[in-house]
């Protein structure tokens, strides 16, 4: 078991060969022969060599972790997904329940506006043919009415649509979200997007080392040591 103060053995040797990396840099900041290049290639063997090491004794030393996570997995998982496929049930029962609610409350906010509209336009007729004291003492608890009724249709509106359960409240909740009608228009806006790029230059690079031409796409060789 590895552990922060006993690392492998091999560490050491990694240690050995960057500083002779760094050695190489200041010593030899440019080749120019053969017989260093060779030396260069024989220098950059060993280190893929250690790096080869050091990657078989990683995934050696991860395994039994990643088989004892496997083992975890595959015992609790399956009960992880039968409950989530019942709260996805009740959850959609409940979406049902709040939407149908919604509906109801919006056509109540709906239906007390007018309400609210028609108390108020007759207020305002009753007002303007007041002409004696009772009339006007009418026409003022007409206004009042007309403003009690708005208010509750407010208040309507400030309801939300939920339920209560176990002291959790549960409630509808909204979100935005884009339906992409025309991909070109969506393209031109996010083409330069570095996102977009990307996925364009991982599509492209599949493409051409696959030997196909994509018209827009200069195919050129980039070379380096190998």
């Amino acid at each position: 078991m590895l552990g922060h103060n006993n690392p492998p053995e091999q560490f050491a040797r990694v240690d050995e060969l960057v500083a002779n990396a760094d050695r190489w840099k200041t010593e030899r900041p440019v080749i120019e022969s053969d017989d260093v290049a060779g030396k260069a290639q024989a220098f950059l063997d060993q280190l893929r060599s250690c790096a080869k090491e050091i990657e078989a004794t990683r995934k050696a030393e991860k395994q039994p972790h990643m088989d004892a996570a496997k083992a975890v997995d595959q015992v609790f998982k399956p009960q992880m997904d039968r409950l989530t496929a019942a709260a996805n049930i009740i959850k959609g029962l409940l979406t049902e329940f709040l939407r149908k609610k919604e509906d109801e409350r919006r056509a109540a906010e709906a239906e007390q506006r007018r309400i609210a509209d028609e108390a108020a336009r007759k207020a305002e007729d009753a007002a303007r043919a007041a002409s004696s004291v009772d009339q006007q003492v009418a026409a003022q608890k007409a206004r009042e009415d007309a403003s009690a009724a708005a208010a509750e249709a407010d208040h309507i509106a400030r309801t939300r649509s939920q339920v209560t359960g176990q002291g959790r409240t549960v409630s509808l909740r909204s979100r935005k979200v884009g339906v992409i009608v025309d991909q070109g228009k969506v393209y031109r806006k996010f083409r330069d997007h570095p996102s977009v790029i990307e996925v364009l230059q991982k599509l492209v690079n599949a493409e051409v080392r696959g030997g196909r031409s994509i018209p827009g796409v200069d195919i050129r060789e980039e070379q380096e040591a190998a």
